[in-house]
Formats: C-alpha cells, sequence, structure tokens
C-alpha cells in the first residue's frame, strides 16, 4: 500500500504540469509505436484510472517521457504518451521508443 502512495504521490507532481501539455504533444511528430493492445492510465500503475482504452498495436503515438511506477512482469518504468489529445501513462514494454533515451518526466 505505501508503493500506491508513492507512485501516487510522485505522479501527481507529473500529472499537473501533463494536463497543460497534453495538447501541445499531439502537434508534434510520433517518437514512438505501440507494440501490443495496452491500456494507458492516469498514474504510472495500473490501479488507477484508465485513460486510452485498448490502444492496438502499430497506434503511433508522442512518447513524453519516463517515470518509476509499478513494477510489471519485472519493469518499473513507464512511458508517458499522448494520443487522441489526452495524456496517459503505458508500461514501457508495450511500446517501442524511437527516441534513443526519452527525457525522465519531470517532478516540479
Amino acid at each position: 500500500m505505501r508503493t500506491l502512495a508513492a507512485v501516487a504521490a510522485a505522479a501527481f507532481g507529473i500529472l499537473a504540469v501533463g494536463t497543460a501539455t497534453a495538447a501541445a504533444a499531439a502537434d508534434r511528430e510520433p517518437t514512438g509505436v505501440v507494440k501490443t493492445t495496452t491500456t494507458s492510465y492516469m498514474l504510472p500503475t495500473d490501479r488507477s484510472t484508465p485513460v486510452h482504452v485498448d490502444l492496438r498495436a502499430d497506434t503511433e503515438v508522442y512518447l513524453q517521457c519516463w517515470a518509476r511506477g509499478q513494477s510489471l512482469s519485472g519493469n518499473p518504468m513507464w512511458y508517458r504518451i499522448a494520443t487522441g489529445g489526452k495524456l496517459g501513462f503505458v508500461p514501457a514494454g508495450t511500446v517501442h521508443s524511437m527516441v534513443p533515451n526519452p527525457p525522465a518526466c519531470s517532478m516540479n
């Protein structure tokens, strides 16, 4: 439970900045491609509210940054993506990054 609370607290700072940038990110070139059907969430945990449900393989997305969150299949890294005018977090293993070193999400 403490882990979920820590993830939620850290992600709150991410979301405060992220909401305003969803529209701006939608105008950029795609920097990622969904590898396997997935869902994005408001926070980097599958216990938070879904944002994009049923993102299909080969969907191009704007990969904004990465954040540490819930560990799924041994990997705690999540990407914040933008598509359809909304931002959401997806497990890193479900998206192919077309940028070699995406930045860490800002915690401001």
